[in-house]
């Protein structure tokens, strides 16, 4: 008679990768992994996510000795040892190798004999809250749409993440979810928003700058596209949270333009304090721009327009300031024609 009995279940195991891996996997993630007695055999089943073509095996440790090792097909793997091996082990750990190569780790425990494993590794609040099961079924049915949401999750889970690239990942998978799926969208919104606005925190430089245009262009799409004013209104909201405080750099002008845009399909929304924040933010650029002499600018007058060189003189920082005193004015009375001056129209 065949007794069967899980003593591991989980959507997703998270595991880390070695600190002397140099190799091109950013991520290690099991999806439905499970553990279960069947038989007189502990069988260990998985998938893991976006793996490069490859020959890998996985290794059951137990304090420093190989218990069972299995090769990796696919991504899929199932590994078998005898009952009876995991009765008084609290602790295990799963290696992922490469020829020899060990690529990383996935820790389980348990509190007591014969309860149920949990992974070693603890996720975040922010991470446990997250429905990432109704995220994968949203897209099911579209294989490209899938693939890519298989390796955003993976690189969201993973504990060493590449800020830069993860950017990028969610500006074409939030673009493609928009056209194909419009309804996955506005589930995922919450997840990309906020995975952008912490992409924009860990990067710098022209990176950061890039990172900042990938999160104004999530919001810009439904601005334009979207017919629905309840649900542009949801992720307008939600964006509005992940910009709050983000210093906008060499994108202000792009957070103007796309508050305004706000403010003109949604004139109900309260755009108040967004405004205000980059009015703070470019009064930054204003105080921190260099300004130029004389001789410097009649130096490069032939070269750069006079316009340009206007802007970094001090008569056109003064210009530009009070531009700025007359905009934080005209938000408390919402004179549009004020606000208008130099892109700060609302």
């Amino acid at each position: 008679m065949n007794h069967k009995s899980d003593i591991c279940s989980l959507h997703y195991l998270v595991g880390t990768l070695s600190t002397n891996y140099k190799g091109v996997i950013t991520s290690l993630v099991i999806r439905n992994f499970c553990i279960n007695n069947d038989d007189g055999r502990t069988v260990f089943k998985g998938e893991l996510l976006y793996m490069p073509p490859g020959v890998y095996e996985i290794c059951l440790m137990f304090s420093g000795a190989e218990l069972a090792r299995e090769g990796i097909r696919n991504g899929f793997f199932e590994l078998r040892t005898d009952v009876g091996v995991l009765d008084e082990t609290r602790n295990l750990q799963l290696d992922i190798v490469q020829q020899g190569r060990h690529i990383g780790t996935f820790l389980l425990q348990r509190s007591y004999r014969g309860g149920m494993y949990v992974s070693a590794m603890e996720l975040s609040e922010e991470l446990s809250a997250i429905n990432f099961k109704q995220l994968e079924s949203s897209v099911q049915g579209y294989d490209g749409l899938k693939t890519r949401a298989d390796t955003l999750i993976a690189s969201v889970l993973s504990a060493k993440k590449d800020w830069k690239g993860l950017s990028e990942d969610i500006n074409t998978f939030s673009h493609n979810l928009f056209w194909y799926m419009r309804g996955a969208f506005y589930l995922w919104v919450p997840l990309l928003m906020r995975f952008l606005r912490l992409s924009c925190e860990n990067l710098q430089g022209s990176e950061r700058e890039r990172a900042l245009s990938n999160l104004l262009a999530i919001i810009e799409l439904p601005l334009k596209e979207e017919k629905n004013d309840v649900l542009l209104a949801g992720a307008v909201d939600i964006w509005k949270g992940q910009v709050s405080g983000i210093e906008p750099s060499l994108k202000y002008r792009g957070f103007i333009d796309t508050i305004r845009n706000i403010h003109r399909r949604l004139p109900e929304i309260d755009i108040d304090v967004l405004v205000q924040q980059q009015l703070s933010s470019l009064k930054d650029v204003s105080r921190n721009s260099p300004v130029l002499s004389m001789d410097v600018i009649n130096y490069f007058g032939s070269e750069i327009s006079e316009d340009l060189l206007h802007r970094f003189t001090a008569a056109g920082r003064a210009a530009l300031d009070m531009q700025i005193q007359e905009a934080e004015a005209a938000i408390t009375s919402f004179d549009e024609r004020a606000m208008t001056s130099h892109g700060f129209s609302i």
